[in-house]
């Protein structure tokens, strides 16, 4: 993928960014959707690169993903936090605009990380 704008996507790149936007749409206060849903748009992602190194890497960290939301037995209220980020960096994507997606992601990833370490090391947001 190369430029700033959907202009310079491809017809299968396309598709992926309109695929990313509509993930989301179908879910609610579903768990096991929300779950889903976030593992797909985080391949989704991944995906646009079309890299089979990265794609097989990312589901090496998808697997772990799952592993330790099944462990920390997450509630709705995790993915809700996420899901608005979720939405507005498809959201850029679709505007063309992948440079603020980048960013939107990066920042995302950033806080994730922080709230992810901090139910491992505490148990913060865990359902009980």
């Amino acid at each position: 993928m190369s430029g700033d704008g959907l202009e310079f996507c491809s017809e299968r790149e396309n598709w992926r960014v309109s695929a990313i936007t509509r993930i989301f749409l179908t879910v609610s206060g579903d768990l096991n959707a929300l779950a889903a849903a976030n593992q797909r748009f985080h391949g989704a992602i991944v995906e646009m690169a079309e890299s089979d190194r990265l794609n097989s890497l990312m589901q090496q960290v998808l697997a772990e993903m799952r592993l330790f939301f099944h462990r920390e037995t997450v509630d709705v209220a995790f993915y809700s936090r996420y899901l608005q980020e979720n939405e507005l960096i498809a959201e850029a994507l679709s505007a063309g605009d992948f440079r603020g997606s980048g960013d939107l992601l990066l920042e995302y990833l950033r806080r994730s990380e922080d709230h992810l370490m901090s139910i491992y090391l505490y148990g913060e947001g865990r359902r009980d």
